[in-house]
């Protein structure tokens, strides 16, 4: 497998024009709540990681998409965009620049189930549910509309979260 420093990865995702599909492995520490949600028990881990893979596309327009799924559902309705709550999306609309990190947005369309490693040990996810932050709700009206498999999700994924891309038919490790 190849290595790319992660500043030159920045540098080739910001030259691309059009879109591209892409594999990533994401490793990212979530924030632990301090205490059990319905409890009130401390949390009883000093670390908790969570690893997954993703893949999709880089690059895609995301109200064009919208639309495109309404209109194949049926749904006579025009899609308004709303502004980004945080960061600015690059031209190329593959990265999100916030308070000088970068993000790469995708559009997946296929992720594994995550793997919890909690103080070094694998953990389920349902062992861990109420030490970590609720998930965030529908970001859409428009889309609450949609059927569940119909949905346009958006991510934006931390570029210091990736560990590994595949793409242009290679594999890279990022690294710093």
């Amino acid at each position: 497998m190849k290595v790319l420093k992660r500043g030159e990865f920045v540098k080739q995702v910001k030259a691309l024009k059009g879109g591209t599909y892409v594999g990533l492995d994401i490793e990212t520490d979530p924030k632990a709540l301090k205490k059990d949600r319905f409890t009130g028990e401390p949390n009883p881990y000093s670390t908790i990681t969570k690893l997954g893979s993703l893949s999709g596309n880089l690059g895609s327009d995301y109200g064009r998409r919208v639309q495109k799924h309404l209109d194949a559902s049926g749904i006579e309705e025009a899609v308004e965009v709303q502004p980004r709550a945080w960061g600015t999306l690059l031209p190329n609309r593959m990265l999100v620049e916030h308070k000088g990190k970068y993000y790469l947005q995708i559009i997946p369309d296929s992720a594994t189930k995550p793997i919890y490693i909690a103080d070094g040990r694998v953990v389920e996810h349902a062992d861990l549910i109420d030490l970590l932050p609720l998930d965030r709700g529908e970001t859409s009206s428009t889309q609450a509309s949609l059927g569940e498999y119909a949905k346009v999700i958006v991510r934006d994924i931390k570029i210091d979260s990736i560990k590994r891309i595949r793409w242009f038919g290679e594999e890279f490790e990022l690294v710093d």
